[in-house]
């Protein structure tokens, strides 16, 4: 991932830690990817929450509530330039989308 939110406990510094809190993809050329593999690999590790930003389009997708199983997210939501988000994991964070492609 471009960024991923990673609580310290999970932190050792011999290995990569094997979840996140919050994972974050930038996506201009990579989208199709960062929409299909990326998104199926985080759902089954159960990221409780995947960003994609989408460069062409301004805009956050928001993955939320993963099913391991399927492979997939329960819910998605896009975000634009007006939006502010808080991670479901870190809810006193608010980050302004419209600052994000400033």
């Amino acid at each position: 991932p471009d960024l991923a939110v990673v609580r310290a406990q999970d932190i050792d510094r011999r290995t990569l830690p094997r979840t996140a809190l919050l994972v974050v993809e930038v996506a201009d050329s990579s989208l199709r990817k960062d929409r299909g593999v990326k998104t199926v690999i985080y759902a089954r590790y159960g990221i409780p929450e995947y960003w994609i930003v989408n460069v062409k389009s301004s805009t956050v997708e928001v993955h939320r509530d993963p099913d391991p199983e399927a492979g997939r997210y329960r819910t998605l939501l896009t975000a634009g330039t007006d939006a502010t988000l808080s991670p479901t994991g870190l809810q006193a964070v608010s980050i302004s989308v419209r600052e994000l492609f400033a």
